[in-house]
């Protein structure tokens, strides 16, 4: 990921637009943006700047990263939207974007470019519970794209408890642990 010079108007405040348009966390965008940044937090892997739209999420050593989010509760009405069993997109892709070559690129066939997909589920179940900057209250499940490939083939979208039957599962503090425990398993 390259680091892009950024000139800042004298009476632009980003950390007050980042408060102003992102510390609430009112929609699935925001809590994906949130999961994704405490992934990279975890692993050590913070840049100053965070590339979208490209294949994978995050780069951890070598390996490739996605980061798929969901939670119990759905900002931002957390007690009209609560499921037992939330879902995670698992779709294979066609395309992306290339920041690298500012254009779109195609895959020659539908695939699950990651090397590595950790599933962050924020485990809220009420409004009054409802604190997403609580890394207590986030579970991590870890799991290989062979794991995925071999258990979901083609399906778009895998429950919390068909994923958590093949994936490692972590707080927040193991994050890390789990991500190389995973990757020892992928190479043997």
């Amino acid at each position: 990921m390259s680091l892009i010079q950024v000139d800042i108007a004298p009476d632009v405040d980003p950390v007050a637009f980042a408060r102003w348009g992102l510390c609430k966390i009112t929609s699935n965008v925001k809590r994906a943006m949130l999961a994704e940044y405490l992934v990279a937090r975890a692993l050590g892997v913070v840049s100053e700047f965070h590339e979208q739209w490209e294949d994978y999420d995050l780069r951890y050593g070598t390996l490739r990263v996605e980061v798929k989010s969901s939670g119990h509760v759905t900002p931002p009405f957390p007690t009209r939207f609560l499921t037992e069993n939330p879902r995670f997109d698992i779709e294979k892709r066609q395309a992306y974007w290339s920041s690298a070559q500012n254009s779109r690129l195609s895959y020659d066939c539908p695939v699950r470019p990651a090397d590595i997909y950790i599933f962050a589920l924020h485990e809220a179940r009420t409004e009054a519970e409802f604190r997403p900057f609580d890394t207590r209250q986030w579970r991590f499940l870890v799991a290989t794209r062979d794991r995925l490939d071999s258990h979901f083939a083609n399906q778009k979208s895998a429950s919390l408890t068909r994923i958590a039957a093949i994936a490692t599962c972590s707080d927040f503090h193991g994050l890390r642990e789990a991500v190389d425990q995973t990757q020892s398993e992928r190479t043997q």
